[in-house]
């Protein structure tokens, strides 16, 4: 009979303290965010929009200012300053899965919880390895600009391409990433520039994923315009291409998904 009292008492403290422990986390959230919407409402007043960035600290720069939110818990955060009225939304997530949002015109509600996308960016050659309970990611791959002309002749190289598209993994999956780079500007002939290089993902001793192609050098002072767009290989959905941007790498992924 006592071991049976206690295992009650047990359990009803267990369901009061998770009670308490979540009204306050509710409670720290709310006022989290009803600070932040105060902040964000000054600055558009002193200029004459909301901020574009929130993640500024601890000097807030021009355009972006410093919002931090009690421990455990994140921001995400939209801004659109180009409608009429102009309109944000912030949301905050707490680990436990709760979730608050409030915007221009409404106070903190809650909400369900956005996971939002990670990306890791790679500017130099690595590897990325599939975090847990990862399922897939979004790769995107820049290739290098050809190179120009010589002492400013007037020929430019051609863009690098550009790839992107959804892969299906597993955790613990490797996938290496090589960056390519722009080409050099002449001095043959005092004015051909060299060719830029690729940027590719693939599996460890497997194939290429995807890739983006170097741009050509300029040649003979003219613009000889490299390849615009990126190759893609078996295994990726939801390719597109035809961008340009300096040559680099980027993996996206959605913790959880």
């Amino acid at each position: 009979m006592v071991i049976v009292v206690i295992g009650i008492l047990a359990a009803v403290t267990i369901v009061s303290y998770s009670s308490i422990n979540k009204r306050a986390i509710d409670g720290s959230m709310q006022s989290d965010l009803a600070g932040a919407a105060t902040k964000l409402k000054l600055y558009q007043v002193d200029n004459m929009a909301y901020p574009t960035l929130i993640n500024s600290c601890p000097t807030p720069s021009a355009g972006n200012i410093c919002l931090k939110s009690s421990p455990g818990n994140t921001y995400s955060y939209t801004v659109v300053n180009t409608a009429n009225p102009q309109t944000f939304s912030l949301t905050e997530t707490n680990t436990n899965g709760s979730a608050y949002v409030v915007t221009h015109n409404s106070s903190p509600t809650a909400t369900v919880a956005v996971i939002a996308p990670v990306s890791q960016v790679f500017n130099s050659t690595g590897s990325f390895t599939v975090p847990a309970n990862v399922t897939s990611v979004i790769l995107e791959v820049w290739g290098g600009k050809g190179g120009d002309c010589y002492y400013d002749l007037g020929g430019t190289g051609g863009i690098g391409g550009y790839a992107k598209g959804t892969l299906a993994v597993v955790a613990g999956n490797v996938l290496n990433v090589t960056v390519g780079s722009d080409g050099n500007t002449g001095p043959t002939d005092f004015c051909q520039g060299t060719n830029g290089t690729d940027t590719y993902i693939n599996r460890p001793a497997a194939s290429v994923l995807l890739r983006g192609v170097g741009g050509v050098g300029a040649d003979d002072c003219d613009c000889d315009i490299g390849p615009s767009t990126g190759i893609t290989y078996a295994g990726l959905t939801n390719v597109s291409t035809g961008s340009a941007s300096p040559t680099h790498a980027v993996v996206t992924y959605t913790p959880g998904s």
